[in-house]
């Protein structure tokens, strides 16, 4: 069993790209991706932390976003074990 099952994950499809971005691009060894956001079915979670959304719909989104960013590294890679090191930046928060 992998450790995405083992923690109950399931991954979503791969956001395709949009308009001029590209969801992952390789440069020699690496992978580098961007602009992953919260889906939540069919519709994008939007807002900010404090304002309009709550610490637990926050935290809700952000689970939401990593698990499009591991879908995408999924597709991307074929597994996520060829994956060495995982540089992760996010969230912006309201007042």
């Amino acid at each position: 069993m992998n450790r995405l099952a083992e923690l109950g994950l399931e991954l979503p499809a791969p956001l395709p790209a949009y308009g001029n971005c590209l969801m992952a691009a390789r440069a020699g060894r690496l992978l580098i991706s961007t602009g992953h956001v919260p889906v939540d079915g069919p519709h994008f979670v939007t807002g900010k932390l404090g304002r309009e959304l709550t610490t637990e719909q926050g935290y809700r989104a952000a689970r939401l976003a990593a698990l499009s960013l591991l879908a995408t590294l999924r597709a991307e890679l074929g597994s996520l074990d060829r994956i060495d090191h995982l540089v992760y930046s996010s969230t912006s928060t309201g007042p």
